[in-house]
């Protein structure tokens, strides 16, 4: 559990607990936590570590931005996450760990198969087997 730099209340995971109905002792005994985690979580005085997150995710169905999880970065116009981190998020909510390269697709074809894509291409085209 990391410390937050300025206690900001974190209303999204509050509101979202509350919604269900949940007690913090509920949430945290769900997720395998002491209870007052989630006391310093929704207070904003400490941030849950990636395990956390994603047990927090898991359990309520929603993405760490959409539970107040991952502090938004209005310097750098992007996301930062707790631990300085940058992160890139999509319209699907996923977050890409900038550590792993992104997969790159290219229009080059396929490597030593252009003429088998040609082939396939031609056969799709003009219904010809």
């Amino acid at each position: 559990m990391k410390k937050a730099n300025k206690a900001v209340p974190n209303q999204r995971l509050k509101m979202e607990r509350e919604l269900r109905g949940w007690s913090q002792k509920y949430v945290a005994e769900q997720i395998g936590a002491d209870h007052y985690y989630l006391s310093r979580w929704e207070h904003g005085t400490a941030s849950p570590s990636p395990y956390y997150r994603q047990k927090l995710c898991a359990l309520f169905g929603k993405n760490a931005r959409e539970l107040g999880l991952l502090p938004e970065d209005t310097r750098q116009g992007g996301n930062t996450a707790s631990d300085g981190i940058q992160v890139h998020s999509h319209s699907q909510g996923m977050i890409l760990d900038p550590a792993i390269p992104p997969l790159v697709v290219s229009n080059a074809g396929l490597v030593g198969r252009d003429e088998i894509l040609q082939q396939l291409t031609h056969r799709l085209y003009t219904g010809n087997t």
